[in-house]
């Protein structure tokens, strides 16, 4: 508490990056504003980048959920515009259905087994992303965040061939 009453709450937000930390501001007049680091990507950041960096992609999903639930007057991304109230749930909602659309894809083209460079090469066609070096680090950082994330759910397994670890499909 400041002052001139002005309360500031430290909130934990993990996924997109280790320890991130986003900042919910009730002002005097009884506002909230939430500084929301890199936890949700506005409209325009998820048109352009459909799939964001993650570093933990459950924990993503868990920190949406959360946004959600501080039901703040306004909301500040890092990268985006200030969102209204009423934007924050159809905003964390995109940003939800953009991981599970990914996570869909990933298992979808692992039916057949291939290595993490063949899955990264598929993602980047399928996306569209261009092939520069920084795309090809965050985003194959990101997909090697999703693999791990699917392998701890039991929806895809690995298997070692000729050296080579291939990851495929869970049949359910």
């Amino acid at each position: 508490l400041l002052c001139d009453g002005t309360k500031i709450t430290f909130i934990a937000l993990p996924g997109h990056h280790f320890g991130m930390t986003g900042v919910l501001v009730k002002t005097v007049s009884g506002k909230e504003v939430f500084f929301a680091a890199d936890s949700i990507f506005d409209r325009d950041r998820m048109k352009k980048y459909w799939i964001p960096f993650l570093l933990d992609v459950g924990s993503f999903k868990m920190t949406l959920r959360r946004i959600v639930t501080l039901n703040a007057d306004f909301l500040l991304p890092s990268h985006g515009t200030l969102l209204k109230n009423h934007e924050i749930e159809s905003t964390a909602e995109l940003n939800r259905y953009a991981v599970l659309t990914t996570e869909k894809d990933i298992c979808t083209i692992l039916k057949q087994p291939h290595t993490q460079e063949e899955l990264l090469k598929i993602i980047f066609e399928q996306n569209k992303i261009p092939q520069r070096l920084g795309q090809y680090v965050l985003i194959g950082c990101t997909i090697r965040s999703y693999v791990s994330y699917l392998y701890r759910c039991g929806k895809i397994a690995c298997q070692m061939k000729d050296n080579l670890l291939y990851w495929q499909t869970i049949s359910q």
